[in-house]
């Protein structure tokens, strides 16, 4: 399942992979209704920022049969 979050970052636990510029973790959204939805980033997320307080737009699916959010892209609402 595909959809589109809007909302601001409330919170991260990033990491990086080796010497790349991979990142890999969690980002926590705070959505306008003041639900918090969990996401997870990989080396796949394309992302604009990871700052804390962004108001951001998130394309997310779900991660195979597991009710886990995986970001797919993550761009910064101006």
């Amino acid at each position: 399942m595909n959809k589109t979050l809007s909302g601001r970052i409330a919170s991260h636990t990033l990491g990086r992979f080796g010497g790349k510029d991979i990142r890999y973790g969690f980002i926590g959204l705070e959505l306008p209704s003041g639900e918090h939805v969990r996401a997870k980033v990989d080396k796949y997320t394309e992302s604009e920022t990871f700052q804390i307080g962004e108001q951001v737009e998130v394309d997310v699916e779900t991660l195979g049969d597991t009710d886990i959010w995986v970001a797919r892209k993550i761009r910064k609402l101006h």
